[in-house]
């Protein structure tokens, strides 16, 4: 069986997911720095933006964190909302100036207000994780009502943490129906998280009728993307046949993907594959190592470890 799985898998890392850096111009002859700067200097508060953008990545010119940060300040302070988005970006994860997630909730609310869609989903996951404030019931309502505002502007972000909140009734009346909705329209738009989050939906019926055949199709895709929690969940279903034919073989292959990049229980699946020899070749050193590795998080991991301590193998 597979465990207990979480729509969103956990979302306590969400400041690292959160939408990216200062975009970077795409533009194939990007204008020029030197024009860019003069019309910033005398106040422009959308070429503040962009030069600030531009400094941030060093696109067109040395790239400058703390001169791309004064000029989005100051794009922010002439309450342009991108700038206000973006040099709150910059206070929330410390780029180019000392991280300061209070005074970052502060411009995120100001370019919220002014209806970024970014800054909308920003706001609101940090409201409710307690990312420069209090972690309190009235900081979640609000923190919901932002990622409403956000989803319904279509952001992706918004769309599947809100989605989250319907279906587990988190700071607002559990709506798993609609929780649905947002997930798959946010995982057909691209966003590895909602795809993932979709394929429990379809496997489990949350939401909708259950569809273990498409559910396995949305969790290889994330895994593929090289999402770690979906690579074990893909392992997990390869392993238990859970809407799939049993594949032991390649369970040990997607477990091995997730191993790698530290997940504990992926670490002591794996483990457990090498030591009876199920879909790999028996290798028992290596088979403890992973355990090992597991042992640090996983506690079936840990009992393993104390079941040969107190009863060791037969050599």
């Amino acid at each position: 069986m597979l465990k207990a799985c979480p729509v969103l898998w956990v979302f306590c890392f969400v400041c690292a997911i959160s939408p990216s850096a200062p975009a970077e111009e795409t533009a194939e002859s990007p204008e020029p720095i030197e024009s860019l700067r003069a019309q910033a200097e005398a106040g422009d508060a959308e070429a503040q933006c962009r030069l600030g953008e531009r400094l941030y990545h060093g696109t067109g010119c040395e790239k400058n964190l703390e001169e791309a940060v004064k000029w989005l300040r100051a794009s922010a302070q002439r309450e342009d909302a991108k700038g206000q988005y973006y040099y709150a970006r910059c206070l929330d994860f410390g780029d180019g100036c000392p991280r300061d997630q209070s005074e970052a909730l502060i411009w995120y609310r100001a370019a919220a207000n002014q209806g970024n869609a970014s800054a909308q989903f920003s706001l609101g996951a940090n409201l409710i994780n307690g990312y420069g404030c209090e972690v309190s019931e009235e900081n979640e309502k609000e923190g919901v009502k932002w990622l409403r505002a956000g989803a319904d502007s279509g952001h992706d972000m918004a769309q599947w943490y809100y989605a989250d909140c319907l279906l587990a009734g988190r700071g607002c009346e559990a709506d798993p129906e609609e929780g649905y909705r947002l997930i798959r329209d946010s995982a057909e738009k691209g966003n590895i998280y909602a795809q993932g989050s979709l394929a429990y939906c379809l496997m489990e019926g949350v939401g909708c009728a259950a569809d273990p055949e498409e559910g396995m199709k949305w969790l290889r895709t994330a895994a593929e993307r090289e999402s770690v929690n979906d690579q074990y969940y893909l392992a997990e279903c390869l392993a238990n046949g859970i809407g799939c034919e049993k594949n032991l073989e390649e369970a040990v292959k997607w477990y091995r993907k997730a191993a790698e990049k530290q997940d504990p229980d992926a670490q002591y699946r794996l483990g457990l594959c090498l030591a009876r020899g199920e879909g790999c070749q028996k290798n028992s050193e290596e088979a403890l190592e992973w355990i090992r590795a597991a042992a640090k998080w996983n506690k079936d991991a840990q009992e393993y470890l104390r079941g040969i301590e107190e009863n060791p193998p037969q050599r």
